[in-house]
């Protein structure tokens, strides 16, 4: 059997050559469809407005995106540049490992994030939210969003992308893996915040974390005609 220099990644991706190919192809050619844009638009509205309910108790999210927030609370810095900056060193990493088209739409999703989270924190005013209610809704809507991402070849950032090659590598669900470094950041959060707040915070990551484990899973190899396909969990199932 032949054996690839640079194999096949799970998603299709070339290895570092096809990289560099697929970087001098048109630019038309990486522009997602209709479908795609609508899904990635759907999960980057539903991050940002995630992480306003969280700014609007003073608690912070799971993955880099609650690192971003922690650095917001204690610099000058707002939320949307600590995030593009936090993303930088993960973008080489993407691009490795999942390809020009995945790196492009993360890039998107990343930049929308950025940008939508500051407009919709002066836009909606909470007067009064319980801590317990805006870590439920910031726990369903960062969940359902990175769902989405994911499910248009697109990720929120780089948790995102290490998820998702560890999902793709070992066979570790991404809700798991985001959890385990949320666990890490908010241990580390402890030394700054109030308990009460913390506790708050974990429970919007575990909400989040439950619905990506629950909710999603990568598609699982099938060998046809000597080519790798992808079938569903459910179809795999039947």
């Amino acid at each position: 059997m032949k054996t690839r220099l640079f194999p096949l990644t799970r998603w299709g991706a070339p290895g570092l050559f096809g990289h560099v190919r697929d970087l001098c192809k048109p630019l038309h050619t990486h522009l997602p469809s209709y479908y795609d844009l609508q899904g990635i638009a759907f999960g980057i509205i539903m991050i940002s407005l995630g992480v306003v309910f969280l700014q609007s108790s003073q608690l912070i999210t799971g993955q880099l995106a609650g690192l971003a927030v922690l650095l917001g609370m204690f610099s000058q810095v707002d939320f949307g540049l600590w995030y593009a900056i936090i993303n930088v060193p993960f973008m080489w990493l993407c691009w490795r490992m999942k390809g020009t088209d995945f790196t492009l739409r993360t890039l998107f999703a990343v930049a929308g994030i950025s940008a939508l989270t500051p407009w919709l924190k002066t836009a909606l005013v909470f007067e009064s939210i319980s801590p317990m209610l805006a870590a439920t809704l910031a726990g369903c809507c960062v969940g359902i969003g990175v769902i989405a991402l994911f499910r248009h070849h697109c990720s929120p950032g780089g948790m995102g992308v290490v998820a998702l090659l560890v999902d793709t590598r070992f066979g570790i669900r991404a809700g798991w893996v985001h959890l385990a470094f949320d666990v890490v950041l908010f241990a580390i959060a402890l030394w700054c915040m109030p308990f009460e707040l913390v506790l708050y915070s974990f429970w919007a990551a575990l909400v989040m974390n439950l619905l990506i484990a629950w909710n999603f899973r990568l598609p699982l190899p099938v060998a046809a005609s000597g080519a790798e396909v992808f079938k569903s969990p459910t179809a795999a199932a039947k």
